[in-house]
């Protein structure tokens, strides 16, 4: 299939703010990050919290850039591209957050709000008002209701809203940064279902962030798994879900809700330094900067047993 999204090598540091009597060091946020998005599919995101998934996705949109690394988008490196070069793919790519309530601002009707992006895009202005009530409609807010404004919806509304806000810039690649952990379980599955819906009626592809590995397996196509920074393994759902090789993919899978716990992690979670029989990824892996080995069919690890070290 044809890909949307290449990433290749990203890497994101934050610069410590060093006093006279305190030296910190600088933070690693992302490490050598590299992963490819085919279009019209959902790419599954998946890890602890304070992992870097949201860091990535930020420096996926530009939003918090890369400090190197490139971004591909239908070939061409966004990374390298500023000012006039760069907005168009702005509108092409966009991104729907894990909190609502942040990412609408409460001064603002929704009409309002979801009237920026269009006027920025120099949509016509006699037809604004059609479009963004044709939006809300499309993902079941009363058009109705675009003159209010955020205080007066609940969470699942606000979410809604969100989506539609981010529709109306006829983007191609969605990043959705968990965008129902904020919500009911029965609201959750509404949002899901939306989702699932829009990508097929304008061929949407998604880039989904979640802690939530059952969600992310019942959507993907494709997942990869975050630890410290680092992409440690990624293949198709199936495939990963089935057999997964690394002993924090194996740690992870068996702490969530519904799953059995792993023979292999047990056996090994003791270890706390050097390398046992087989392998581990405390510490060595953690630290280190290994390359994610092709283990056949695209199941991609990234571990010293598999790296041969």
């Amino acid at each position: 299939m044809e890909k949307l999204i290449e990433l290749k090598n990203i890497e994101k540091v934050f610069k410590s703010h060093k006093l006279i009597s305190v030296k910190k060091d600088d933070y690693v946020a992302v490490k050598n990050v590299s992963l490819d998005i085919e279009k019209n599919t959902i790419f599954g995101l998946v890890g602890e919290s304070g992992c870097g998934k949201t860091t990535l996705a930020r420096s996926v949109m530009l939003l918090d850039p890369p400090g190197s690394g490139e971004i591909l988008f239908n070939g061409t490196n966004i990374a390298a591209l500023s000012g006039k070069d760069l907005k168009p793919y702005r509108a092409r790519m966009q991104i729907v957050f894990q909190d609502p309530n942040s990412a609408l601002n409460p001064k603002m009707s929704v009409y309002n709000c979801m009237k920026e992006g269009l006027v920025n895009i120099r949509y016509p202005r006699d037809k604004i008002r059609f479009r963004i009530n044709e939006l809300l409609d499309l993902v079941g807010i009363s058009p109705g209701h675009a003159e209010r404004f955020p205080h007066e919806f609940s969470g699942g509304q606000k979410q809604r809203i969100v989506i539609a806000r981010a529709l109306s810039m006829e983007p191609e690649f969605l990043v959705l940064d968990e965008p129902v952990s904020n919500l009911d379980v029965s609201i959750q599955a509404q949002i899901i279902n939306l989702l699932l819906d829009l990508k097929d009626e304008f061929s949407l592809t998604y880039l989904f962030i979640s802690h939530d590995l059952n969600l992310v397996s019942y959507l993907s196509d494709q997942v990869a798994v975050m630890y410290k920074g680092q992409i440690v393994e990624s293949a198709e759902t199936e495939k990963i879900m089935e057999s997964p090789l690394h002993p924090y993919t194996l740690r992870l899978f068996s702490s969530a809700p519904g799953q059995e716990k792993n023979e292999l992690f047990e056996a090994e979670e003791g270890y706390s330094d050097g390398l046992p029989d087989g392998f581990t990824y405390f510490p060595p892996c953690a630290e280190s900067l290994l390359r994610l080995i092709d283990t056949g069919d695209g199941h991609k690890v990234g571990c010293y047993a598999f790296n041969g070290s």
